[in-house]
């Protein structure tokens, strides 16, 4: 999402719309549940690119941070994932990206969105998502990391970052 309108009323035709390119960060507290969100306005990763090079694309968008270590932001989005069922019939499924980005970067970087079926190559992936910091890629290439652990809890990819990071 790249522009956000609030409006007096939730059903409100009249607003204030805030552009992603134009803030950085915007916090919205809902007074009857007491909830606070928070999104941050950072480029996504340009498609086709390696997470290593942090190229970005064009323009920013807001994330909503779900995770916020010392070092380390973690994001939930709402993301589509696509199933080719033969050469020309395809379903596309909704489902939650998680991405992150650290500390002065303006990119993030999305490390996991699930399926629904089997992740096969999933530690490629993640590698190849972590691969700017060698601890996480040997990490994830050990047997005391499970790709089964990580989808049931995946910001704990993040926790372990930021303790690398602080170190």
């Amino acid at each position: 999402m790249d522009e956000i309108t609030i409006t007096p009323t939730k059903d409100g035709k009249e607003g204030t719309t805030y552009k992603a390119d134009d803030v950085k960060v915007l916090k919205c507290i809902y007074e009857k549940e007491g909830l606070q969100k928070e999104y941050r306005s950072l480029y996504a990763l340009k498609p086709m690119t390696r997470p290593l090079n942090l190229k970005h694309s064009n323009h920013k968008f807001f994330w909503m941070v779900g995770y916020q270590g010392k070092k380390v932001i973690g994001f939930i989005s709402d993301a589509s994932v696509i199933f080719r069922t033969s050469a020309t019939e395809r379903l596309t499924s909704k489902t939650t990206a998680y991405s992150y980005c650290v500390e002065g970067d303006e990119v993030v970087v999305t490390f996991y969105a699930p399926s629904g079926g089997i992740d096969i190559g999933s530690k490629s992936e993640l590698k190849m998502n972590f691969e700017r910091f060698p601890e996480m890629v040997e990490l994830i290439k050990s047997k005391d990391f499970s790709v089964k652990e990580m989808k049931d809890k995946p910001f704990a990819m993040l926790e372990t970052l930021d303790q690398y990071l602080a170190k």
